[in-house]
């Protein structure tokens, strides 16, 4: 399957998981195309031997957690494993974030605490949306947030709060035209020691968890694109995504503007990822012929 991957169906802010020798994408949907705004009526699950055939698993809805009505404003979803068990973290708008279980990496699923996990008004900055699930060492963390970044450690039950939710320390950035402090979607990858904090197609990097992480700018550059995958918004614009490792091999799934010809209705793209030896991401290149990587 090439480059975007589902091109025009919509599958968006992808999250790509490997659980059971398998692949996993977590993806919220734009409903469709000429809408003029974000109308995002559901998540979906996929899965995949090799990231090229994929099986549809699931479509989850507003209907089906505490939120108990339609929404057209589901935003992005993340997932992970632990104890033995799935969660699946979710957007309701920018107003709050849920989390569902299940003894499945596709469902069904529960909604274990019938309120959210996290709400408007529970940090100062109010943008509650665009959850991350960063594990280390058994410990899992919870990052959300736009502009301010929130990380919150979380119980080892999954669905509670360990600690008080407190900002990511970021550092002014000098990069010109960089937009990673008025970006969301953050996501939280760790190699050879160093943390690298993404949000959107921008990156920091720092030597501990909670910061300061100091600004590297775009990860993306025009001329490794070819020219049918470039767009008048910038080659760096709504790169929402999520980094996941084979083998010693990392790679980047994020949203893909260029085929659909509009910011509402989005595709998305996988790519290399490599790194310079002082830790820098190396802008990838993005091949119209997709990836394959069997397990």
């Amino acid at each position: 399957m090439p480059n975007p991957v589902f091109s025009r169906r919509g599958i968006t802010d992808p999250h790509i998981k490997l659980f059971n020798n398998r692949y996993y994408l977590y993806a919220s949907h734009d409903t469709a195309p000429g809408l003029g705004d974000y109308v995002m009526e559901s998540w979906e699950i996929f899965s995949s031997p090799d990231l090229v055939d994929w099986t549809h698993e699931r479509t989850l809805r507003a209907e089906d957690t505490y939120i108990g009505k339609f929404c057209d404003k589901l935003f992005a979803v993340d997932c992970a494993e632990y104890g033995g068990k799935y969660y699946l973290y979710f957007s309701e708008y920018v107003h709050s974030i849920g989390v569902l279980v299940s003894d499945t990496p596709t469902g069904p699923w529960t909604d274990p605490l019938g309120k959210p996990l996290v709400k408007a008004w529970d940090v100062p900055f109010h943008r509650v949306y665009d959850p991350a699930i960063y594990i280390e060492q058994e410990v899992p963390y919870l990052l959300f947030g736009h502009c301010t970044i929130y990380i919150v450690r979380l119980k080892e039950n999954m669905i509670e709060w360990d600690e008080t939710p407190r900002p990511l320390h970021l550092l002014p950035c000098g990069h010109e035209g960089c937009g990673v402090l008025s970006e969301d979607k953050p996501f939280l990858h760790k190699r050879n020691g160093i943390y690298y904090l993404s949000q959107g197609g921008y990156y920091s990097m720092s030597d501990t968890l909670y910061g300061p992480y100091s600004c590297k700018g775009s990860f993306f550059f025009p001329e490794n694109f070819p020219e049918s995958h470039q767009y008048e918004a910038g080659i760096a614009r709504d790169r929402h995504g999520s980094f996941f490792e084979v083998r010693g091999q990392w790679y980047y799934a994020c949203n893909e503007l260029s085929q659909t010809g509009e910011d509402f209705f989005r595709d998305f793209s996988i790519m290399e990822i490599h790194y310079r030896e002082n830790g820098d991401i190396i802008p990838p290149t993005l091949d119209p012929r997709g990836i394959c990587v069997p397990l």
